[in-house]
């Protein structure tokens, strides 16, 4: 078994990012609470994927 070790700030991405997965947020919204633009939500998006 590996264990992976994440800063508080990519905890959150990865917590958002499976909400948007989920479909229980918008990239909008996705975007507020990370602070990011739209424009980054779909990079990190695209990388997520």
């Amino acid at each position: 078994m590996e264990l992976y070790v994440m800063t508080t700030r990519e905890l959150r991405r990865l917590e958002v990012l499976q909400r948007l997965r989920a479909g229980e947020i918008t990239q909008r919204q996705a975007a507020v609470r990370l602070g990011l633009c739209i424009r980054q939500i779909k990079r990190l998006w695209r990388a997520y994927q």
